[in-house]
């Protein structure tokens, strides 16, 4: 064991920053003001017309919770208040107050229609004015939300007003690495809006939510459709409850007990026949042929009226700030091809499938549950990340999405080593932690071009996964990695109380093995001592859960950390395989397995590296985190990170080593994955491999020799 950086790790404080340049990344030097992330915030279900809702708002920070005067001063939205970029550079505390103001102009209201106020995430707690009354409040900074702020809504000027408060470290909320107090590990806490505020008009009767659940070994996608007149509980997952994700089982294997009947184009029914024309059978709903199919409901389904009628003209207006934005698909080219239909007044739920911007099948079904056979499958993977793009309408509503055909499992190798396949492959996943802080933004990137350059970074660099650690990214990051081919790890984001530092940080670091005797349900012991706290953190899990089931980049869910804030990872494993079993799930990353998830889950800096094949795949979930600092382009005069290198060139050398004969001896021995830390720098560690500010890269391709 290298004790020298352990120890330095250990006893490194908080330290003092004056002095140090502020950093920026090169987007946020040129940042125009007048044009902060405009793009389509939900690339997983896009309509046509929208309005963005960044750009400078009036704000205040006051001690009283009750209405300020007046609100003079300017914020750069959605940059939260901590940041360069929004104009601020002001901490706000535990005892204070944010307030944000704009007005919302509005020459008519669209009849027939509502109007949806969406917020991607704000940290912590929120409520939401339009007018001055009450149209949604919010608690978790990390979660999207959206209020119908229709009826509160009146021509002429509307003001929208935010209210905030933010405990971050303070209390047991979901906060990732936010601290009051930082240094070392732990970063500049922000708070308020960080992600995109945009409306959009959509008819009384619109799609709320997608499921699409791809079944690769049957050829198909499960495909539900969650309108807003529904709850989604009485459908949500409900009829893929026996898919897997284990040994020699996946979301193929499940079987749909429906009846199947096949229609011709010009509705003449062709009989009581399955769709591949055989005697009738028990199995799911497909397409086949350019048919239509229509599936009797499941028992658990709630009966529909079909007579009900959403015959009204649709319309296509002008967003309130009189820009009209256009649909993007995901390489920015429209489709070749019209989706079918829906709009009969029969409450018809149309779909078209596209691929290469050529339809390749609609089909149209009375309930908003389907299975699609998809022709000539052709699967999604880093090296090939092809997606699908997806059409759906339902009365006057059209949204469009995408898929993709990807199947990820825990299966024996040829030599009885349980390892992780992608497309019934075996698949080595080497990965990068990345946790998503920026130098000048913090939490908000300054442009979508700096989560792409991220992603690509990581790619050239010789990675094809990235562990998304303790932190929720905008769903555009996540679209980034469909189309350009980056496997995720996410993260669910920490909370809890205090927690015994020597017991959660400090002996696992220098007596790892220790740590597997310990059981999670020590509560005071881990920080997780107040059973409000678990309850809200066990829906923020599930809800993230539901947020990005529909991102094919993402394959593992990673509920805790090093046991920071852990509790019950037997029944939190359960809980997320209850919701999703497409993906695998690592329950503790690290340190206190409780031998209930899909990987043992090793994080190792100070030890030798070495592993031992066992009843799951063996992961090296954190391990590296070379340090190398860059004058110039570091964020303070200190160092942070587990083995410190002076020459960049000693850093690559070792680098290389590592990644090339130690990590290709410990494949042979069975590692499944493994996860470096980490793509950049951080404020006061120095362990990336590009410099806070992406403007260096410390290191060559893996395989490219030294610098």
């Amino acid at each position: 064991m290298k004790f020298k950086d352990a120890f330095r790790t250990l006893r490194f404080k908080e330290k003092e920053t004056s002095g140090c340049p502020q950093l920026y990344t090169k987007w946020g030097e040129y940042l125009d003001p007048n044009n902060v992330l405009m793009e389509y915030p939900r690339p997983q279900l896009r309509r046509k017309d929208y309005t963005i809702l960044n750009g400078f708002w009036k704000y205040c920070i006051t001690k009283e919770k009750e209405w300020p005067s007046t609100l003079e001063d300017e914020i750069l939205v959605p940059f939260s208040p901590e940041s360069v970029l929004s104009g601020v550079s002001k901490q706000l505390k535990p005892d204070e107050f944010l307030w944000y103001e704009r007005m919302i102009p509005m020459e008519k209201k669209l009849a027939g229609h509502r109007c949806l106020l969406h917020f991607g995430a704000v940290d912590q707690f929120c409520e939401v004015f339009v007018n001055k009354t009450k149209v949604k409040q919010h608690m978790g900074g990390y979660l999207p939300f959206t209020a119908d702020i229709t009826d509160e809504l009146t021509c002429g000027d509307n003001i929208l007003t935010v209210k905030v408060t933010d405990t971050t470290d303070t209390s047991y909320h979901t906060r990732g690495k936010q601290k009051l107090d930082r240094g070392g590990m732990f970063y500049t806490a922000q708070s308020g809006i960080w992600q995109t505020v945009w409306m959009e008009w959509v008819p009384d009767r619109y799609i709320e939510k997608l499921r699409i659940t791809p079944m690769v070994d049957q050829n198909a996608i499960y495909l539900e459709i969650i309108m807003n007149d529904q709850k989604q509980e009485e459908t949500w997952g409900k009829a893929a409850d026996d898919q897997s994700c284990h040994e020699d089982s996946c979301v193929g294997a499940m079987e749909l007990k429906w009846k199947v009947r096949t229609i011709d184009t010009d509705g003449q029914k062709e009989g009581e026949k399955g769709a591949d024309g055989e005697a009738l059978k028990d199995c799911g709903p497909v397409c086949k042929d350019r048919k239509i199919i229509y599936t009797d409901a499941p028992d658990w389904y709630p009966e529909m009226d079909s007579e009900e009628s959403h015959g009204e003209e649709s319309h296509d207006e002008e967003s309130l700030d009189g820009e009209s934005h256009g649909g993007e698909f995901h390489d920015g080219k429209l489709l070749d091809g019209e989706p079918m239909d829906s709009s009969d007044g029969k409450g018809c739920y149309g779909v078209t499938v596209c691929a290469e911007h050529k339809t390749i099948l609609s089909v149209s079904n009375k309930l908003p549950v389907m299975k699609i056979a998809i022709p000539d499958i052709h699967y999604w993977s880093p090296e090939d990340p092809f997606l699908y793009d997806l059409v759906i309408t339902v009365g006057n509503d059209r949204v469009e999405s995408y898929f993709a055909m990807r199947k990820i499992e825990v299966k024996k190798d040829p030599q009885g080593i349980r390892r992780i396949y992608l497309n019934n492959e075996l698949y080595f996943q080497n990965g990068l932690l990345d946790q998503g802080y920026w130098p000048d933004g913090l939490y908000t990137a300054p442009c979508d071009e700096a989560l792409i350059f991220d992603i690509q970074t990581a790619k050239r660099l010789g990675f094809r996964m990235i562990r998304k650690h303790l932190k929720i990214e905008p769903l555009r990051w996540y679209y980034h990695c469909d189309r350009l081919g980056m496997l995720v790890w996410q993260d669910m984001v920490n909370g809890g109380g205090e927690y015994n530092k020597c017991l959660v940080g400090y002996l696992p670091t220098f007596l790892p093995k220790l740590t597997t005797c310990c059981k999670d349900k020590h509560y005071r012991m881990l920080g997780r001592r107040d059973e409000e706290g678990r309850k809200e953190w066990l829906t923020e899990c599930k809800e993230m859960v539901e947020h990005l089931y529909n991102c094919p980049s993402i394959v593992t869910w990673v509920p805790f950390n090093e046991g920071w804030g852990q509790f019950d990872s037997k029944h939190v494993y359960q809980m997320i395989r209850g919701v999703d079993k497409t993906r695998l799930i690592d329950h503790a990353s690290g340190w206190f397995d409780q031998k209930a998830g899909d990987f043992k889950s090793i994080h190792n800096y100070f030890h030798k590296l070495k592993i031992k094949s066992g009843k799951r795949p063996v992961v090296l979930s954190e391990y590296g985190g070379y340090a190398c600092y860059v004058s110039e382009h570091s964020y303070c005069w200190q160092m942070y990170g587990y083995r410190i290198y002076l020459s960049s060139e000693d850093f690559n050398k070792d680098f290389q080593r590592l990644m090339t004969a130690e990590l290709e001896e410990l494949k042979k021995k069975g590692l499944a994955a493994a996860v470096y830390t980490q793509l950049s720098d951080i404020e006061d560690e120095v362990n990336g491999l590009l410099t806070y500010d992406r403007k260096v890269c410390k290191v060559k391709p893996i395989g490219k020799g030294e610098s």
